[in-house]
């Protein structure tokens, strides 16, 4: 914009010297200042003062251009400017300095100064220095307003300069956002274009599965259509079909997309059905040559050679065919026969099927002679040699003909069925095809062949054979090579014993077990005591017994670990049904009144029962032997029949505070037997552990022999009249167990130490009655006290029902709301009170049989009667008098009876006065009693003639259901559908039983609806009335069911029932309405009584 040679005007205001000039003054006075003081140079040489004053020549013209650094814009030429006046400004200042320096040094000398004072300056050379002075202040002046107007001019056109920037950047910025708005368009119209290329695309797709319809119907309908299955090109087709069909199905909206579906579904069919007919044709064609060969040959090498080389090279070589056929089945099924679902899978699968019947029934043609000619071999051999090695040979020859099978198969059809219990599977279709021929998953042949011969066949053969079958194929060797041979074997073994011969083997032996256990005679000459031979501890074991040993080893020996448990159906029932056998001779040998019996019926059980335990043990050991030398096991079987010391056995039970009875039948409403007695041994029940019932038998056995001879043994030794002396009886022992257990030191002498301890805790028990008095006699239930004792009974009844164990009662069946509680269980006491009948503030005498806390007592001691409240648990007894303590202390005169709490069971009620009672009750007690016929027996003789008794209990029809379906499968056709849809299913029934056991309620087993009133009447209660109350506890069986139902799964998947019984009976109770009832009992005593009757 400006020419360089501008920027040279900016003045200097430190003037350069000129080259032309004199030396500078400064010069000149700095030599004279440097000459000596009192040299003679100094006049000479000194200039006058204006030569010492004089200031260089000021030139008029402009300065001497200088090349400064041209500015890029206004702001540079602003900074650059403004450097260089800056740097004049401090020239400026530095001359001024300077001068006053040596205006200083030039005061400085003294002579100076004289000769100052002495010739002042004359006025010529002040004006002189005026003028000059003014000449360069005008000159600088000019030259600083050209610099202004030159710097006014440069500003100007900078502005202008930025103005035209800033309307460049405007337009720039206008341009921008056009352009912007352009792309955008672009990209619209591009995406638009996109768009619409794809809805081309599209709608050329779409029309392609609709034109494709024209000519795929004309090349399945063409004549020769056949010869297509030939080619690869008809995968192509089934393909193509396969995404018509995907497409219609996903736009049902389309135009005619239904019609177009079903004709797509047609034509697949039509193009499978095609493919059926090649493969049919093709299967047939290679059968009837191959078969004609087998056939024209009698060598078995040759026979196997055209089975299955020849008929894999002749099926193989339509090698289009196969192909297609292959696609097929991999449209349905994977490598292993599991199948692919899709929307195609029915059409595919149904053909699949089809091509697997079609050649299964190919390949049973074709080996028809081979698999008749085995079947004759077999049955020759186990008639003329031996059947457990027909069996095997055959066996042998299934699984070998089966592995070429399956090699064939999965040729030809590119897959390898597994087993597999999905119905839709490969393994599922295949099994459909039931022929003679075996194959992976046909082994019906194989069983129906063997079952009939064994079935014929002794016990043990069917073992044997069960026995190798398991060695060989299903139990592989550590260091056995796995091929696939033995895979293949290892399969089908798993699937033939678990379909077929354990089921058959189970079978036998139940058979087995009702023929010679259950229903076996009992000669009198099985039941003789005979000594031991051949030192063998089971030589003179009751036949039974002997028999039962044989059928556990046998059963050990065809079974694998797993299934030959103590926990087997079929060992527990050989157990059971020979125990109820050896119950049946003990009964037989009691018909002897002797004193001293021969032979003993109590050591008959004892040396059986010891024999079957020890078997059993070995059983669960994996040692089990049918005639074991000795007792190899009995120590640790004695240590387990007594695992406190037998002193304090015998001191419980002869004291009466222990029970042999634990598993002795609640259904016997006869009298209760006590521990002198020995007990009556019965069954346990289906669900009880087989070892625990042996054991209960055992303590029974051992108890009633060793307290009959503890008896002879303190009477002979007491030396009475009439009793042997001591060693005669002793003698009689050692002879008896001699005959009994010869061989066996170690049980004799464990026997004979069980005797004379039981003889001296009779001694000491006796000391004892003489010496104190008689306590009540208790018996303790362990199983009773352990219930009540468990963490979630104690925290369940106080938590919930404040420490009450008994339902309440609400008027409106129907309501959902439980509470208040409180108020609902004060109901039920009042319908207990209503349905005792007994004249309240009377001061009538009542016996709470069962108290519990004494929640009821307490309430009907408030009505003004006088309660003797018994209880066998002992914190509920402590509790209840605690209870009754209360009740003393806020006892109002006239108004509030009495509460009296004993310690007391209510089978033995000798310590209450007959005829002593006015009424009697039971909340929810009864179900605990393990002789109900006993207890009622009880309350009849303690009440006074008139006497009444309530009883609000449980009854169920569960037991009446399983006889009601017994008889019903005799008689089919009795139960009409709905009464059929009303029975308990077995998850009810089962919670039912472990509620029963393991809550201590075996009453409520045998309470089925008529129980009461059948044993009320049988122990002499006349007018006896049920009601039942069943929907007026709905609402708190709903509340707990609400409570429990989630816990309730877990204890289940867990198998804690036993410990958590209360939540399951919270489920149970609510899930089984209609099966169970909560009953209200009324009856009385014959004679006359005070009555209130009530609403």
């Amino acid at each position: 914009m400006y020419e360089d040679s501008w920027y040279s005007l900016v003045p200097d205001h430190v003037h350069k010297k000129s080259t032309l000039a004199p030396q500078p003054s400064s010069h000149r006075r700095r030599e004279s200042l440097l000459q000596q003081a009192n040299g003679n140079k100094q006049s000479a040489d000194s200039e006058p003062l204006r030569r010492l004053l004089e200031e260089p020549e000021s030139s008029i013209g402009p300065p001497e251009p200088t090349l400064l650094p041209r500015a890029k814009s206004y702001s540079d030429f602003y900074h650059v400017v403004r450097a260089q006046l800056s740097k004049d400004a401090a020239k400026k200042k530095r001359r001024r300095n300077k001068e006053k320096g040596l205006d200083a040094l030039t005061i400085a000398n003294p002579e100076d100064d004289l000769r100052t004072c002495k010739s002042p300056p004359s006025k010529p050379i002040d004006a002189a220095l005026v003028d000059a002075s003014q000449q360069e202040y005008i000159l600088y002046r000019d030259q600083l307003g050209m610099a202004e107007r030159h710097l006014n001019r440069l500003v100007a056109d900078a502005n202008g300069a930025l103005h035209l920037l800033t309307s460049l950047a405007d337009d720039f910025r206008a341009v921008e956002a056009q352009t912007s708005s352009f792309q955008a368009q672009c990209d619209h119209l591009l995406s638009e274009e996109r768009r619409l290329q794809k809805l081309a695309d599209e709608v050329g797709t779409d029309l392609h599965y609709y034109a494709y319809l024209d000519g795929v119907t004309r090349r399945l309908n063409a004549p020769g259509a056949s010869r297509l299955v030939d080619h690869e090109n008809f995968g192509e087709i089934l393909t193509n079909l396969d995404a018509c069909i995907e497409f219609m199905t996903k736009h049902p909206d389309y135009r005619d997309a239904e019609s177009y579906l079903a004709r797509y579904q047609s034509l697949l069919t039509k193009a499978l059905h095609l493919l059926e007919v090649g493969f049919s044709s093709h299967l047939e064609q290679t059968s009837s040559e191959i078969s004609k060969q087998i056939l024209a040959t009698q060598s078995e090498a040759a026979r196997h050679a055209l089975a299955y080389g020849r008929s894999e090279q002749m099926l193989l070589e339509a090698d289009g065919l196969i192909i297609n056929v292959q696609r097929v089945i991999h449209n349905c099924y994977d490598q292993f026969g599991h199948p692919i679902l899709g929307g195609n899978f029915d059409t595919y699968s149904n053909t699949a099927t089809n091509l697997f019947s079609t050649y299964a029934d190919m390949r049973d043609r074709i080996l028809r002679p081979t698999t008749q000619h085995d079947l004759d071999v077999f049955r020759k051999e186990a008639k003329e040699i031996n059947i457990e090695t027909a069996c095997r040979n055959f066996i042998k020859q299934c699984y070998e003909r089966s592995f070429n099978e399956a090699g064939l198969f999965s040729k030809v059809f590119s897959i390898e069925p597994q087993f597999d219990t999905d119905s839709q599977s490969a393994y599922a279709a295949l099994k459909t095809q039931q022929k003679a021929l075996v194959n992976v998953a046909n082994l019906a042949p194989v069983a129906t062949t063997l079952q009939p011969i064994l079935q014929s066949a002794d016990l043990q053969v069917t073992c044997n054979l069960l026995g190798w079958i398991t060695n060989e194929y299903l139990l592989l060797e550590y260091d056995e090579e796995e091929t696939q041979y033995s895979i293949h074997c290892h399969d089908l073994t798993a699937r033939l014993l678990t379909e077929h011969l354990w089921p058959f083997a189970d079978s036998s032996f139940e058979a087995e077990v009702t023929k010679s256990i259950s229903k076996a005679p009992i000669p009198p000459e099985s039941l003789k005591a005979m000594p031991a031979t051949d030192s063998l501890a089971s030589s003179d074991a009751y036949p039974i017994a002997k028999r039962a040993l044989e059928l556990l080893a046998m059963y050990d020996q065809a079974m694998p670990k797993e299934r030959s448990q103590k926990s087997s159906p079929i060992v527990f029932r050989i157990v059971i049904e020979t125990i109820s056998a050896l119950q049946r001779a003990e009964a037989r040998l009691k018909t002897n009144k002797a004193a001293n019996p021969d032979p003993d019926p109590d050591l008959f059980m004892i040396k059986n029962l010891l024999i079957l335990k020890n078997g059993l043990m070995s059983l669960e050991i994996g040692d089990v032997r049918a005639q074991p030398a000795t007792m190899q096991y009995f120590g640790q079987i004695w240590d387990t029949l007594s695992p406190q010391n037998w002193m304090g056995l015998f001191r419980g039970i002869l004291g009466g505070t222990l029970s042999l009875g634990l598993w002795s039948s609640v259904s016997n409403t006869g009298a209760a037997s006590n521990g002198k007695s020995g007990g009556t041994r019965a069954l346990a029940q289906a669900d009880q552990d087989a070892n625990e019932k042996l054991d209960e038998l055992l303590r029974q056995s051992i108890y009633a022999f060793t307290q009959r001879w503890g008896t002879l043994i303190n009477g002979a030794r007491s030396g009475k009249r009439g009793q042997q002396t001591t060693v005669s009886t002793e003698k009689e022992l050692d002879n008896k167990l001699t005959v009994a257990f010869g061989g066996q030191p170690e049980v004799m002498a464990k026997l004979k130490e069980a005797i004379y301890i039981n003889a001296q805790a009779q001694k000491e028990v006796r000391s004892a009655e003489m010496t104190e008095p008689k306590k009540p006699e208790i018996n303790p239930n362990p199983r009773l006290q352990s219930y009540y004792a468990s963490l979630e009974s104690v925290i369940g009844y106080d938590l919930l029902l404040g420490g009450t164990r008994h339902f309440g009662y609400y008027d409106d069946p129907k309501a959902y709301n439980p509470f208040p509680i409180a108020g609902s269980l004060r109901r039920m006491e009042e319908q207990l009170f209503r349905t005792l009948r007994v004249p309240g503030g009377s001061g009538a005498r009542v016996l709470d049989a069962g108290c519990g806390n004494g929640h009821v007592a307490r309430y009907m001691a408030h009505k003004g009667l006088q309660i003797t409240a018994i209880d066998v648990v002992g914190r509920h007894v402590r509790k209840a008098k605690k209870t009754a303590r209360k009740l003393e202390k806020t006892k109002t005169a006239g108004k509030v009876g009495s509460l009296e709490v004993r310690h007391m069971d209510y089978h033995h009620l000798d310590g209450l006065d007959a005829e002593s009672f006015d009424g009697v009750y039971t909340m929810e007690t009864l179900v605990h009693a393990t002789d109900p016929g006993k207890v009622l027996r009880g309350f009849f003789r303690v009440l006074k003639p008139g006497g009444r008794i309530a009883m609000h209990e449980y009854d169920n029809v569960l037991e009446e259901n399983e006889r009601e379906e017994s008889q019903n499968k005799r008689s089919p056709g009795a139960r009409s559908k709905a009464e059929k849809n009303r029975r308990p299913d077995e998850n009810l029934k089962r919670s039912m039983r472990q509620v029963n056991e393991w809550s201590a309620m075996p009453t409520n087993a045998i309470s089925s609806p008529g129980a009461f009133k059948r044993m009320l009447e049988e122990a002499g209660f006349v007018d006896v009335e049920v009601r039942d109350l069943s929907d007026h506890i709905r609402p708190m069986t709903r509340f707990f069911y609400v409570l429990a139902i989630v816990p309730f799964w877990i204890i289940s998947l867990l198998h804690l029932e036993r410990y958590f019984i209360n939540t399951v009976a919270g489920v149970g109770s609510y899930r089984g309405y209609g099966f169970w009832r909560y009953v209200q009992i009324e009856a009385r005593k014959p004679g006359q009584g005070a009555v209130v009757e009530r609403d």
